[in-house]
């Protein structure tokens, strides 16, 4: 579960992993404003909740592509065609998200993309994003602007 905890970092808010029961009682306790998770429904309530929580530097770090952005509004537009729609009433006892992908099949057809510096907003930074990818089966590639090197 995630819970609000003072940032180190001045007086804004981070995410800490936690075992807590009640995560909707504790966002409301300790943080009136806070934009809950179960309350993202899309990629665009993600990106304002993580606005709100991390320092701006570093959101616009993350939020931002290269160069003149071309890439990230051609990217943004493609994933605006598309709406996760729920398939209630199925049988959801044996899903299997796995895939071949370039002749290797992977347990989920994910790819952590590389971004560099991961350090700046996790203490762990890409070896953290690297055991998630082995933990859940998917793809990674560690970033040229790394805060850690390959070996």
């Amino acid at each position: 579960m995630l819970l609000p905890i003072k940032h180190r970092y001045g007086g804004r808010y981070g995410l800490h992993v936690s075992n807590c029961k009640d995560l909707n009682k504790t966002i409301t306790e300790d943080w009136p404003n806070f934009m809950q998770i179960n309350n993202c429904h899309n990629i665009d309530d993600f990106r304002k909740m993580a606005k709100s929580r991390i320092p701006a530097p570093l959101f616009h770090y993350i939020d931002g592509g290269a160069d003149d952005e071309s890439t990230l509004r051609r990217n943004t537009s493609a994933y605006d065609e598309y709406d996760l729609v729920p398939n209630g009433l199925a049988d959801v006892a044996n899903i299997d998200l796995s895939a071949t992908i370039l002749g290797q099949k992977v347990r989920s057809p994910l790819f952590l993309a590389p971004t560099g510096m991961n350090r700046l907003f996790h203490h762990d930074g890409e070896r953290a994003s690297s055991r998630a990818a082995e933990k859940y089966g998917c793809y990674y590639s560690l970033s040229t602007l790394s805060s850690v090197s390959i070996e």
